[in-house]
């Protein structure tokens, strides 16, 4: 962790990512977040591996959110943009 990385992840599950990252993606695009995120990466997993590599060259990640409610199913696509920091 640095000043500029002020937060710590440890691991990069989807969940993770569909989160806590969109949460601090979307602050920073309103300049509201308090500093960017240190992944440390928690396993060797093919998958994991994948979303390093994303994460490395600032692809941004997609997310999706589903949730039954009266009348149907609520659903939403958004990406997360996390820039790679200095």
């Amino acid at each position: 962790m640095t000043p500029e990385t002020p937060i710590l992840q440890f691991g990069t599950s989807r969940f993770l990512l569909a989160h806590a990252d969109l949460f601090v993606s979307q602050a920073l695009d309103k300049d509201e977040a308090i500093g960017r995120i240190a992944i440390v990466q928690t396993t060797g997993n093919a998958e994991s591996l994948k979303r390093v590599a994303a994460l490395i060259v600032a692809r941004p990640t997609p997310c999706a959110f589903a949730a039954s409610v009266t009348g149907g199913t609520w659903m939403r696509k958004l990406r997360a943009r996390l820039s790679r920091g200095p």
